[in-house]
């Protein structure tokens, strides 16, 4: 979607720029009457604080609707991020998330863990 074009650099950007951010992913999101979200997934140290991270990130221009601070974003075997994944957390759809990970247990681990933190 266009959002993600338009607000996404400057979001990354944004949260990459904050101490003990690892990674960072940005998901467009629908919401029920109103432009498209961002949700922005951010690979960080444990007990980062949602509130914090997401003030941290608009003071540098960020623009995400949502920002979960996760220890550690979904992977394959590979080491590639699971993109399927974080968009059915960003779109609220957290069974079949869960069941996307089934069979592997460290995976599974990762999502529950998101799902946990999903702040909507």
């Amino acid at each position: 979607g266009g959002r993600a074009e338009r607000d996404g650099p400057a979001t990354e950007a944004a949260l990459r720029a904050l101490p003990g951010v690892r990674a960072v992913v940005l998901v467009p999101f629908a919401r029920s009457g109103q432009p498209a979200g961002l949700h922005a997934f951010v690979e960080c140290g444990p007990g980062t604080d949602a509130r914090a991270l997401t003030e941290a990130h608009r003071a540098k221009g960020g623009k995400a609707d949502i920002v979960q601070p996760v220890p550690a974003l979904p992977r394959d075997a590979r080491g590639a991020i699971r993109h399927d994944i974080l968009t059915l957390v960003a779109q609220g759809r957290t069974d079949a998330a869960v069941g996307l990970a089934e069979g592997d247990a460290a995976l599974a681990e990762v999502v529950a863990g998101m799902v946990r933190g999903r702040v909507a």
